[in-house]
């Protein structure tokens, strides 16, 4: 496939999907991405090879094996990581393989020819935090406001339900016995977390 740049200009691209990358330490997991898009790009080129096999020689109009690699999160591009030790360490080493791929990808002079700011901005990455995280810590205050401001203005409402016995139920414990009855022993109930306590 192809994308357009804004200047108007059409890139191959070559997408696949990857995932399970060894754990452990970041330099496990630094090895194992470099070697999905290694593995990527080797994939890509037996499938060239397939391809001309069967419809002749120059028949593929893809994009070429190489257009898959580390060199090609150059430029700018946005390597995003989560914010815990091993993420960061991980991503700095990439980052890291990133700057060498993309040398690498150049042939001596012509990486030699290019001025330092050139060579810089081929070479650098850009680190991205993902901040799902913070949505918990805002759904955690509302929950507590939430629960804070329902307890004073509930209040004269929920002394009403001291009536024998109630019930807390999960959502998933729907099964609930009459509160003058009680559950039985056994009963789904007491197996997916009924409280049942007494009143005053």
């Amino acid at each position: 496939m192809q994308i357009q740049r804004q200047d108007g200009t059409l890139i191959d691209v070559a997408p696949r999907s990857a995932s399970g990358i060894p754990g452990g330490t970041a330099a496990k997991a630094n090895e194992g991405i470099g070697w999905l898009f290694r593995h990527s790009s080797c994939l890509l080129k037996n499938w060239i090879k397939t391809h001309e096999e069967i419809f002749g020689a120059g028949s593929w109009t893809g994009p070429p094996a190489s257009a898959i690699g580390l060199h090609r999160l150059g430029a700018s591009c946005v390597i995003m990581s989560d914010t815990c030790n091993k993420a960061r360490a991980t991503r700095k080493l990439l980052r890291e393989d990133i700057a060498v791929a993309v040398q690498d990808s150049h042939r001596p002079a012509q990486w030699a020819a290019l001025d330092e700011a050139e060579q810089a901005r081929r070479a650098t990455s850009v680190k991205g935090h993902c901040t799902q995280y913070m949505r918990n810590i805002m759904l955690d205050a509302m929950s507590a406001a939430a629960n804070k401001h329902l307890n004073a203005a509930l209040v004269d409402t929920l002394q009403q339900f001291g009536l024998t016995r109630h019930h807390v139920c999960s959502p998933r414990a729907r099964q609930c016995c009459a509160p003058e009855s009680g559950p039985r022993r056994g009963s789904p109930a007491l197996r997916q977390g009924v409280r049942v306590s007494p009143t005053g």
